[in-house]
């Protein structure tokens, strides 16, 4: 329910202000949703993919830590469809979360990953965002107007999918 209550609280914040902030989750249902973590021995699909959701709003220390963990469960879970599905929304999650942070060392060895992980044609979306954030790399790192042109294609491809949330929020990354 804390995860619920905080997207719903981040999203009405958008529709509002136009602005995407995670300050507006509840510090209690931050503490719920981290301290249900923590206390996890065995992870299973689903505490992956609650991780993968809130990773945006937890202590950046803690979401190091929790990908160590489910870094190690990946190839038993990329076996299966749902598996690879709930691994590249992690990966996309922490991504975006790295080029928020400027670590782009790091987002290019995620962003490999993905690439790998995002190759049949059920991982559209995951393989289209793969494109959009080697676009942004490229932007940030390389040659700005290249990358740009790539990064806006992808976003244009999600309007055209009907998509355009989606390419929205993921527009604020090139500002």
């Amino acid at each position: 329910m804390a995860e619920v209550r905080s997207r719903i609280r981040i999203l009405q914040h958008l529709e509002v202000y136009g602005v995407y902030n995670t300050a507006v989750v509840l510090e209690e249902d931050k503490q719920l949703i981290l301290s249900y973590l923590m206390g996890i021995e065995s992870w299973t699909l689903q505490e992956i993919h609650l991780f993968a959701n809130t990773l945006d709003f937890l202590d950046h220390e803690f979401i190091f830590i929790f990908f160590k963990r489910v870094s190690k469960l990946l190839e038993y879970y990329i076996q299966f469809e749902k598996g690879r599905e709930v691994y590249c929304g992690l990966l996309i999650n922490i991504i975006e979360y790295t080029f928020v942070k400027n670590q782009y060392e790091f987002a290019e060895v995620l962003l490999t990953q993905l690439g790998l992980l995002s190759t049949s044609f059920q991982d559209f979306f995951s393989r289209t965002l793969y494109k959009f954030f080697e676009g942004l790399l490229i932007m940030r790192t390389v040659n700005e107007e290249q990358g740009r042109t790539m990064a806006t294609r992808m976003l244009d491809i999600m309007v055209e999918l009907d998509q355009a949330p989606l390419s929205k929020m993921f527009s604020l990354l090139l500002e």
